[in-house]
């Protein structure tokens, strides 16, 4: 897991160069958290590994979801703009690229996006692990970087982590509820409580 942490870091600088929010001169953060779900495994690899449009149905603050290039919709190097609820007159959107995706795990690394924020999103990794037939165990971690000036990294930040640790535990629950329910998650659902993560810190010391 560390090691996709790094590589997807490494990818992302490089495509960005240093004068980008998110070079690597920029702090760094992961969030983490997992969710048993119960469905089958095949059922959610598909949902989450395959079905690259399928996001929408998932994903609490997704609403449309479409590919960049029509002509490339599978493996590596798809790119898929997702289409955010809310602000129908200028629609808030991110594009993502595809930079792994095997039997269990896909890795997504920011291109570009318009949403307002003193944080970026580099890019998720998310693992399914087969528990049985009829349960799985979804984890999920988001990794961003700071934006803001530093004089006002240290004031920032704390708010910041403490927003992508709710942010990565309900976007793994809208998952388990999509699954269990078969209802699209959308950001109305009141999605269970207390928030449980895993806060990974110091990311280039692992």
């Amino acid at each position: 897991y560390y090691e996709d942490v790094m590589d997807l870091f490494t990818r992302h600088d490089v495509r960005q160069g240093e004068r980008s929010w998110t070079g690597s001169d920029l702090p760094k953060f992961c969030v983490q958290t997992s969710v048993e779900i119960r469905k089958d495994p095949k059922y959610i690899k598909a949902l989450l590994l395959e079905n690259l449009l399928d996001c929408f149905l998932y994903h609490p603050d997704v609403e449309t979801t479409e590919y960049k290039d029509p002509s490339k919709t599978t493996g590596e190097g798809v790119v898929r703009k997702c289409t955010f609820y809310k602000n129908s007159s200028n629609p808030e959107y991110i594009y993502e690229e595809i930079v792994h995706v095997d039997d269990e795990r896909i890795i997504t690394c920011t291109q570009e996006d318009n949403r307002p924020s003193m944080f970026s999103y580099l890019g998720t990794v998310v693992k399914v692990e087969d528990i049985d037939e009829l349960n799985t165990r979804l984890e999920y971690s988001i990794l961003y970087a700071l934006k803001v000036a530093p004089l006002t990294r240290i004031l920032a930040t704390s708010v910041i982590k403490e927003n992508m640790k709710k942010q990565v535990y309900r976007y793994a629950q809208a998952v388990k509820y999509h699954c269990e329910t078969g209802n699209i998650a959308t950001y109305t659902v009141d999605y269970p409580k207390p928030y449980e993560f895993v806060e990974i810190t110091n990311i280039y010391d692992l």
